[in-house]
């Protein structure tokens, strides 16, 4: 997996194989790293306790038919 942390989002590259579900696995991820995200950081609890939202909800998905490799030199630079 091929990953960029920016100030404000996420870059990601990694091979789903066909028989997940894309918005599961993405929810998995979001889901896990907001968890650990509230553990590590107490002061996200009273930030979102009304609402157990840390990420928001978009997030953009790409075929491997889209120039991968170009995508993928993104993503790393």
């Amino acid at each position: 997996m091929k990953y960029s942390i920016q100030s404000d989002h996420i870059n990601m590259v990694m091979i789903i194989p066909p028989k997940y579900v894309v918005n599961a696995v993405v929810g998995k991820i979001k889901g896990t790293i907001s968890g650990q995200l509230r553990k590590r950081f107490g002061w996200m609890k009273l930030m979102y306790s009304r609402e157990d939202v840390v990420w928001s909800p978009g997030y953009f998905v790409s075929t491997v038919g889209v120039e991968r490799e170009r995508i993928i030199r993104y993503v790393e630079y």
